[in-house]
């Protein structure tokens, strides 16, 4: 019988290592009758070398040979990184739980009894090979996603590293790796610290290693470095970080993956737009005093210029009818209508002038919402109640009149929208800031949906935060609306 038959169809092959092959003839017969090329060895050092030259899909293995015995013949075959994956089936007379104990140690992966059944050697040899075949499929197909993550990771601009228990270095990135400025085989096995033992972000970052190891949930933080500056770095860099535990079969956290993204572009986009917002809102605020302001002007120059005119001018009219109309009854009564003319534009000019500023918050808040109250409950019919302070209420001009115009356009609301039945204003003074809520028993709203005018809350809102303070709108469908702003007290405006 030849030791080299020509190579089978399916290409498998099977070495057997055997000091008497004589009495395998049978089996080989039979293996080579199915399609497998057998190749044979009769000591153990000749199977090893045979093993790392052809590399063989399996290995029939005699436990009883003289010199190497078959237990340490498979320890060296599964000691190799040639034949390591090589599975290997011992072939023995021996009983004993123990010997077999001491061949599944050594690596083997089942054993056939002597005298050989051959369908039972058939049925082993197939099954191994077939889960041995598997098992490459899925180590090759492991391997390729490796590599195109290993390709992934390694060509990434972010900064990946992978940390044990002890927040030491298991990988690191290229990118990480420039920001450092220090190769991987510099880092692994040491801590995320000692790495880099001058930068204190990275002390930031393994207290949160720790905290994550500890907790076992994701974590993200945001880490300003200034002392790590690189040719991947500017002296001064935002990170996103996140970190992500990783676990074992058993659900324990065994490491962690760290993935760090440059976000200074985008801090700088936000402090620019906040820089922008601040200026917008101060402009906005300056725009509001001026005008606030010519509606005073305007108000005045009505009520007192405009005003005074027509009140000369009634009073002339009246003069007229004392000295004229005693023998003309006729111009008593033209006389009466164009007094009754001058009544109304007096109570018009009046009128604009309030609404362009009512003169009574010249008074202070405290009296110019009282006016408010009283003016809206006469005119919508709503009642509306009023709390003030017990102490007074000190103001300075610009904040006063921001409050008093929240309270008259969530009033005005009220009247067009609300559907109420009552209304109350509180105005709280605290420490270091005043609180004042409007509310109403109306019909509400959904805050979350968007309206197509929705101005004057906007407007509102864009008050309180120019004064430095918060306006929040709490409302639901048939459970009213409440209107809250929380405003700042101006130190140099106030006085206690």
């Amino acid at each position: 019988m030849s030791t080299t038959p020509a190579p089978a169809a399916d290409g498998r092959t099977i070495l057997i290592i055997d000091d008497t092959p004589i009495n395998l003839r049978v089996a080989v017969e039979y293996l080579e009758t199915h399609g497998f090329r057998v190749l044979i060895a009769q000591d153990g050092p000749e199977g090893i070398t045979r093993a790392e030259l052809v590399d063989p899909d399996l290995i029939l293995l005699d436990v009883m040979m003289p010199g190497m015995d078959g237990i340490e013949t498979c320890r060296r075959l599964k000691a190799s990184e040639l034949t390591w994956d090589i599975p290997v089936i011992f072939m023995t007379s021996l009983t004993e739980p123990e010997a077999k104990l001491a061949g599944f140690r050594a690596g083997a992966v089942d054993y056939v009894n002597k005298p050989l059944q051959i369908d039972e050697l058939i049925a082993r040899v197939t099954t191994h090979l077939e889960i041995n075949a598997e098992r490459k499929r899925a180590r090759a197909l492991l391997h390729k996603r490796e590599q195109e993550f290993r390709a992934l990771v390694e060509n990434s601009p972010d900064f990946i590293a992978r940390f044990d228990t002890q927040c030491r270095y298991l990988y690191a990135n290229p990118s990480l790796q420039g920001l450092l400025q220090t190769p991987l085989a510099s880092l692994l096995g040491k801590p995320l610290a000692e790495a880099r033992a001058d930068s204190a972000a990275l002390e930031q970052l393994e207290g949160k290693l720790r905290e994550v190891l500890e907790s076992g949930s994701a974590a993200e933080m945001e880490l300003f470095i200034t002392d790590i500056p690189s040719a991947n770095c500017p002296a001064h860099a935002w990170h996103q970080i996140r970190l992500v535990p990783e676990r074992d079969a058993e659900g324990r956290v065994v490491s962690v993956l760290a993935v760090g993204r440059d976000i200074s572009a985008i801090k700088e986009a936000e402090r620019r737009l906040q820089e922008s917002n601040a200026q917008l809102r101060d402009l906005t605020r300056r725009r509001e005093t001026a005008r606030e302001e010519e509606r005073k002007r305007i108000s005045r120059e009505i009520h007192d210029e405009l005003g005074q005119h027509l009140t000369a001018l009634r009073m002339g009219v009246s003069v007229l009818r004392l000295e004229f109309g005693a023998d003309n009854p006729l111009l008593v009564e033209r006389v009466g209508a164009l007094m009754a003319l001058a009544d109304r534009a007096i109570q018009v000019v009046r009128d604009i002038a309030s609404s362009l500023r009512p003169g009574v918050l010249n008074m202070g808040l405290a009296s110019a919402l009282e006016w408010l109250i009283d003016d809206f409950s006469r005119h919508s019919g709503i009642q509306c109640r009023l709390q003030l302070p017990e102490e007074s209420v000190s103001l300075d001009d610009e904040r006063a009149t921001a409050l008093f115009r929240i309270v008259q356009e969530s009033l005005t609301n009220v009247a067009r929208h609300a559907e109420a039945s009552r209304a109350e204003v509180r105005l709280d003074k605290y420490d270091h800031s005043y609180r004042l809520e409007v509310s109403d028993d109306g019909k509400g709203f959904d805050p979350a949906v968007r309206r197509k005018s929705t101005f004057g809350l906007l407007g509102m809102r864009e008050r309180g935060q120019m004064l430095g303070g918060e306006l929040t709108i709490a409302s639901a469908p048939g459970r009213g609306t409440r209107v809250t702003v929380t405003i700042p007290a101006q130190g140099q405006g106030d006085s206690e």
